[in-house]
């Protein structure tokens, strides 16, 4: 099977260099734990916002670039320890389960997002059949999806 991923143009590019941007702007910020109470609330919906353009994206088109985007930024929010990455669990999983193809790297992405949200199975599953491929790299990959847990 091929996967013929083709560079996107037009409004779907924008939305991704806006997702990319949005990713950014999560990893910037992270408030103290002492901070006020008005500022978490506000750092919260901020996030939220963020996850769930993200995942609209991702779930709007089979290409892997606004998936990784949207696991990078759950990854990167979970980092951060936001209580809102639970939130997002429905959008991951119909993300994850529509890649069905090894090769694809969302497929192995998958694998570390199902880890982060406990569906060790899942995700074991995946690792099994990235071992697989008998690709080097993909070999190191795996070693640090299995760091996560």
């Amino acid at each position: 099977m091929e996967l013929g991923y083709i560079l996107p143009s037009g409004p779907a590019l924008t939305a991704y260099v806006r997702g990319q941007r949005a990713c950014l702007r999560l990893r910037d910020g992270v408030l103290p734990s002492a901070a006020d109470p008005d500022a978490i609330a506000e750092r919260r919906a901020a996030v939220r916002l963020v996850l769930g353009g993200l995942g609209s994206l991702a779930t709007s088109t089979p290409e892997p670039f606004p998936a990784l985007l949207f696991f990078g930024a759950l990854l990167a929010a979970h980092d951060a320890e936001s209580p809102v990455v639970g939130e997002f669990r429905l959008q991951a999983n119909a993300r994850c389960t529509t890649a069905t193809d090894p090769r694809d790297p969302v497929y192995a992405m998958a694998a570390l997002v199902m880890r982060l949200f406990g569906d060790l199975e899942a995700s074991e599953r995946r690792m099994k059949a990235l071992r697989a491929t008998s690709d080097e790299s993909m070999r190191t990959w795996l070693e640090r999806v299995k760091a996560v847990t």
